[in-house]
């Protein structure tokens, strides 16, 4: 039963479905009325004794996928095919064993990968869909975490960061 939950949370990272979707649950409010609008904020929690780092990317009001919103952080990435994340900056794996330096068993409860969330409703919600196909609108905040779908981003939006 791990590996089927295993199997298709990768599914999902990975985006197979072809074609983006629009996301209805993004917040998007006028310029007046939210600081943040034309803008993301991504978040990177490395699940380390760092603090995650924030980062607040701008774009005109179209909706962008959330892998080009990652990719629009300039950190180091490293991908595999169909917009699967391997690594961020030094933490995850090499595009030629993605899933497994990390998951050396498929099913293992301490299997590590990137997962991605969205803030949604005052909370973390693991994504339904892959980053290539989820569209991100202005206002969204996105997260990226090192771990599994079952620990989500411990950072909290407290409106003060990367104005």
């Amino acid at each position: 039963m791990r590996l089927l939950a295993f199997t298709f949370s990768l599914f999902l990272l990975v985006g197979c479905t072809g074609q983006p979707t629009s996301n209805s649950n993004s917040s998007s409010d006028t310029a007046d009325s939210d600081p943040y609008f034309g803008k993301a904020r991504v978040v990177v929690d490395f699940s380390n004794d760092t603090d995650p780092q924030v980062f607040c990317v701008e774009f005109p009001g179209d909706d962008v996928s959330g892998i080009l919103l990652l990719q629009e952080t300039g950190l180091k990435l490293v991908e595999a095919p169909g917009g699967l994340v391997c690594r961020i900056e030094q933490t995850g794996c090499e595009q030629t064993v993605c899933l497994g330096c990390a998951c050396p068993t498929f099913g293992d409860p301490d299997c590590r990968f990137w997962s991605y969330w969205h803030w949604e409703d005052n909370q973390w919600r693991f994504s339904q869909q892959g980053a290539g196909d989820y569209l991100v609108s202005p206002g969204a905040i996105e997260a990226w975490k090192w771990g599994n779908d079952q620990m989500p981003p411990t950072w909290k939006p407290d409106g003060s960061e990367c104005r």
